[in-house]
């Protein structure tokens, strides 16, 4: 059964460069880092949305 997970999209500077997160749940911490021509939305089945 899936829950719904609120998630928070922020942003904060990284080498000079702006870039955004999002941020959400609890529990233990768990970073996800994708590459450059995908979005976080590959992360939907991992992350039960």
């Amino acid at each position: 059964m899936r829950s719904h997970i609120s998630l928070k999209l922020s942003r904060c500077e990284v080498a000079g460069k702006m870039a955004g997160y999002l941020s959400g749940g609890d529990g233990p911490t768990i970073l996800f880092i994708h590459g450059w021509a995908v979005n976080p939305y590959i992360y939907k089945v991992a992350l039960d949305l």
